[in-house]
């Protein structure tokens, strides 16, 4: 995603998806351009899903990912 041609074709790809799942740091996906907000004003269909890394057991399983 560092190549501007590969930006360009995760765009597209945004734009055509139903369902957008990724599991990046916090923040990872907003600094590439691609956070729920950016990904949503393109594609207001699109389902954006993260997977915190935080598990099912622990003392942050039920916690919600972190929001900027």
């Amino acid at each position: 995603m560092k190549a501007p041609e590969d930006k360009r074709l995760a765009a597209i790809l945004a734009q055509q998806a139903e369902i957008l799942i990724e599991g990046f740091r916090h923040g990872v996906m907003e600094r590439l351009g691609f956070g729920p907000e950016d990904v949503l004003r393109a594609n207001p269909k699109l389902a954006y899903g993260r997977m915190t890394g935080w598990g099912q057991h622990g003392p942050l399983a039920q916690a919600p990912p972190a929001m900027t």
